[in-house]
């Protein structure tokens, strides 16, 4: 059962590193739980598929990448194992700045190079406040180090 008197007092003492954690956590979170879903909906994975193919790496790794996008901003958003997930991230969206290098310093590249850094800035601010808190989550494998 959840204490909401002792929520809102944990609420309230909140520092403003927190909150810009939290802003940038759902920022990313949410920009990862909709690019896959663009992506399929949109142009489809089959096209992402062919378009790695096209750059010599394996189509497959369209489907791991929007499967990897789609779980880790999921993950993000609820504020599960921020700290891992960001770094878990972090070689897709340099992987996609990689990509992009070679079409010049435009939209793809720094698109990647920018999630490269907030995944980074999120990997070292932690998740910031209105997380799961442990004692919810004791014996839960997912809360276990939500921070």
């Amino acid at each position: 059962m959840v204490d909401t008197e002792d929520m809102a007092s944990d609420i309230a003492v909140m520092s403003p590193e927190e909150y810009a954690a939290l802003m940038v956590r759902v920022v990313l979170g949410t920009l990862y739980v909709s690019h896959p879903l663009l992506m399929g909906s949109i142009f489809g994975l089959d096209h992402a598929a062919h378009y790695l193919a096209s750059i010599a790496l394996p189509a497959s790794a369209a489907y791991a990448i929007a499967a990897a996008e789609l779980a880790g901003g999921a993950m993000l958003l609820f504020g599960l194992h921020v700290r891992p997930v960001a770094i878990g991230l972090l070689p897709v969206a340099l992987g996609a700045a990689a990509v992009h290098l070679g079409t010049g310093l435009g939209a793809g590249f720094t698109y990647g190079a920018y999630l490269a850094a907030c995944l980074a800035g999120q990997a070292l601010l932690a998740s910031g406040c209105l997380q799961p808190r442990p004692e919810a989550g004791e014996g839960n494998p997912l809360f276990q180090g939500a921070s």
